[in-house]
């Protein structure tokens, strides 16, 4: 359970740190794509029926829901270049059978 809170306040900065850089229109020379994977790696794990039966698993998925969501929303404010977006759009389609999977239990908001 510990692990899940750490998770959780993890994602929670994660995402602060999102809204800071879209509010002030910051863009970060960082390797997006390694944050992406990681994300999509908590997914295929808590997406198995024993995982996400565990408490507070569910809003732990919900919170990488809201990541992905800022980064499809205002990723433009913040992404360093249009290439970025690209890499993001191209990441997604690629694990899109994660995605339908998710979208398919009620688990993605």
């Amino acid at each position: 359970m510990r692990g899940v809170l750490l998770n959780r306040k993890a994602f929670g900065v994660i995402r602060r740190i999102l809204c800071y850089q879209k509010k002030f229109r910051v863009r970060l020379n960082y390797s997006w794509n390694s944050l992406w994977n990681s994300l999509f790696l908590v997914f295929k794990f808590l997406g198995t029926a024993e995982m996400i039966a565990q408490p507070g698993n569910v809003a732990a998925v919900i919170e990488v829901a809201t990541i992905f969501n800022l980064f499809i929303t205002y990723g433009d404010t913040f992404l360093p270049s249009p290439a970025d977006y690209d890499e993001l759009y191209y990441e997604l389609i690629r694990v899109r059978k994660l995605i339908d999977h998710f979208y398919q239990t009620g688990m993605c908001l």
